[in-house]
C-alpha cells in the first residue's frame, strides 16, 4: 500500500486463511502475494485460496498469486531489500 497507494489491499495473516476472504462484488482481479513458506501444506493452502476466490463473485474472478524475487520469508523483509537495492532507504 505504501509502494503503490493507488492499489487496494487487504491482509490476511497466513496462508491458511486466504481462502476465508470475502471479496465485494466489484472487484474482479485479486493477486495474493505469498510469502516463501515451505512444505507442501502451505502450498495446498494457496492453491486452495486461489480456487476458491476464482470461483466467487457473480462472474468469477482473474486469481494470481505472486512471489517476490527479493530474498527474505516474508514481503517486509522483501520490501526492505528491495528499497535498500534501490537506494530508497
Amino acid at each position: 500500500a505504501i509502494r503503490k497507494p493507488e492499489a487496494r489491499v487487504r491482509a490476511a495473516s497466513s496462508v491458511e486463511n486466504f481462502h476465508e476472504i470475502t471479496l465485494p462484488p466489484a472487484v474482479t482481479h485479486v493477486t495474493l502475494v505469498a510469502d516463501n513458506d515451505p512444505g507442501a501444506q502451505a502450498q495446498a493452502a494457496l492453491e486452495k485460496a486461489v480456487l476458491r476466490l476464482s470461483q466467487s463473485g457473480p462472474n468469477g474472478r482473474h486469481v494470481t498469486a505472486w512471489r517476490k524475487e527479493y530474498g527474505g520469508k516474508e514481503l517486509n523483509d522483501a520490501l526492505m531489500l528491495a528499497d535498500q537495492a534501490e537506494g530508497v532507504a
